[in-house]
This record gives C-alpha cells, sequence and structure tokens, in this order.
C-alpha cells in the first residue's frame, strides 16, 4: 500500500507518495502553494497507485496534466456529461437505467480507468481492465467469479461512453470496439419439465397461482405481466390476446415507475389460450390490474418457507 508522508522544505510541506513496486521502492513528490490542494492530490494519487501501480500512476498523473491544459476530461469527467438527465447522450434512458449506469461506473469501470484523459485510453487499457473484470468475485454466486453477462454488460456501457467521446471530438476513435471477453463456457440453463411446474405450482398459495400460471403460459416479463391491465386483454376472438405496451421499471429511487417495455420489441400483441384467461377469473375494469399484490403475496410465502436446503 502506498504511504503518503509530509516532507520538510524551507517554503513549507511537499509530500511523498512512496510505494514498492518490482522489487523497487518508487516515490513521486507533490508540492504547490495550497498546502490543502497538495496533500489531497498527495492522497488520491496513492490512492491510484493502489488500484494500478506507481508506473501507471504517474503515467496517468502525466498524461491527466497534459490533458488538462488542452482541456480534455477524464473519462470519469466525461461520463457524468454522458449520464446528465437533461443534455447527456444518454438522456434518451429513464431514470432506473441511468442509476444502473451509475452504478456500474462505480463499481467497476470509474476505479480502474476514471481518472484517465478521455483521449489517452488505448485498446492495452480496455483490455487489461477486462481482463480485471473476469477475476472479480460474483456477489451472487459464492466461489465463482462474475458472470459473463455481467462483464459484457459493463464493457457495453464502457464502449457507449467511448463511441459518445468519439462523435463529440473528444478522442479519436474508440479502443473498446472488438475487444471481447475471454470465451467460457456458458451454464446450462434449468428449465422445469412439466411435472416439475406441477408440483411447484401445488405449493404456490391459491392468490399466487394465476401470475404464475400466466408467466408460464405466456413467457412475459415479470414487469410486463404485473403491468398488464383488464383492457390490455383482447377476449373478443379466439385466440385470444394481450397487448404488451407497458411495464414496471426501476426508478432513480427504490420505487418502481411505469413505462415502456424494456426494448422496442417488447411492445408488443400475443396470443393466449382461452382456458389461461378463465383461470384469471371476471374481469375488472379496463384500467385495473390483473395481477394486484401478486409481489406482496408470493414473497410472504416464500418468507414462511424459511432457508432452502443444501443438496
Amino acid at each position: 500500500m502506498a504511504s503518503v508522508t509530509p516532507v520538510k522544505r524551507k517554503t513549507g510541506y511537499a509530500w511523498r507518495v512512496q510505494a514498492r513496486e518490482g522489487g523497487k521502492m518508487r516515490q513521486e513528490t507533490f508540492s504547490g502553494e495550497d498546502p490543502k490542494a497538495t496533500e489531497r492530490a498527495a492522497k488520491q494519487f496513492a490512492k491510484l497507485a493502489d488500484r494500478v501501480g506507481m508506473v501507471e500512476a504517474s503515467r496517468i498523473r502525466d498524461e491527466r496534466t497534459g490533458a488538462a491544459r488542452r482541456g480534455v476530461p477524464t473519462l470519469a469527467e466525461w461520463s457524468a456529461q454522458y449520464l446528465d438527465k437533461v443534455g447527456g447522450k444518454s438522456r434518451e434512458a429513464n431514470d432506473g437505467t441511468r442509476a444502473g449506469y451509475r452504478a456500474i461506473l462505480d463499481a467497476t469501470i470509474l476505479p480502474r480507468l476514471g481518472e484517465m484523459p478521455i483521449d489517452s485510453i488505448t485498446e492495452d487499457d480496455v483490455r487489461a481492465w477486462v481482463t480485471w473484470l473476469e477475476a472479480q468475485p460474483s456477489k451472487r454466486r459464492p466461489g465463482k467469479t462474475i458472470a459473463q453477462k455481467t462483464v459484457k454488460n459493463h464493457h457495453g456501457l464502457l464502449s457507449q461512453i467511448l463511441t459518445a467521446a468519439d462523435a463529440r471530438g473528444l478522442r479519436t476513435g474508440n479502443p473498446a470496439r472488438g475487444i471481447k471477453p475471454t470465451r467460457q463456457r456458458r451454464e446450462r440453463m434449468i428449465c422445469l419439465s412439466q411435472s416439475e411446474f406441477v408440483t411447484l405450482l401445488h405449493f404456490i398459495p391459491e392468490r399466487g397461482k394465476p401470475i404464475v400460471m400466466w408467466l408460464a403460459g405466456t413467457a412475459m416479463r415479470w414487469g410486463e405481466a404485473t403491468a398488464l391491465t383488464w383492457g390490455d386483454i383482447d377476449r373478443s376472438g379466439l385466440p385470444m390476446l394481450a397487448h404488451i405496451d407497458k411495464a414496471w421499471q426501476k426508478g432513480e429511487t427504490a420505487a418502481r415507475v411505469l413505462g415502456p417495455p424494456k426494448t422496442d420489441a417488447g411492445e408488443r400483441t400475443i396470443s393466449v389460450p382461452s382456458e389461461l384467461v378463465a383461470e384469471m377469473g371476471p374481469p375488472g375494469r379496463g384500467d385495473q390490474l390483473v395481477f394486484r399484490g401478486a409481489r406482496r403475496v408470493l414473497l410472504a410465502h416464500l418468507a414462511t418457507r424459511g432457508p432452502r436446503r443444501q443438496r
């Protein structure tokens, strides 16, 4: 870990950052007219050195100094502009998506690349970042590294931001384009057989069975199904139809907001067996949700079941 110590000088104090790297002790000295600003810069450099090493931190520092003279922002500064709700490139995204982008940036992108000037990031930098990202532990799967889908999502966001910087004239090209994660064997998807689904349905409380049957019979997403109103179901012909044009989404806070489906292709009309519609019971008003309180019912049921047994 890099150390930060004051150095006494005739004109006051400077700050020295030291760390061992490659068997050698390396150091950088920070001085300036503003003691507090100088100390702050030294501590920021030490944190960067802990993440990427002294040599790389020195290179980033030099490049950032030159970029500041040219008026070029760092990746962290440009990302903040990119996510700006009013004038940013991501203004077409909803609040929940934008909050998700910020979480990804803070978790994996900015800690490794955030201090670098946007025009100095190279393919080697992105490749090294992807290699580091693939080695990070999974929060949802103890003992395993993060899923390849997660790696692709994080890489995709970085690529979007770099493409936007290229379009704005802040850099030339997108160094993330064409760099792919290491090819790994995908885990086999687990699908229930018909008999397994019947067994599962047996243990679902009566109030929760309609939503479970609807999800299995239509392949709708949870957010789409729970946003469905009786006016979205056309019962006039055979087969009956369900119009999907809205879904519950994450808001900027914990609250959910109603918006369009996840993708343009998500706005669609599907056929639904009349027997499945009959299981939903008598229809309500056109603006009334078909599945009211479904989330609360299922979560309450799962809470009473206790922890799952380890096999």
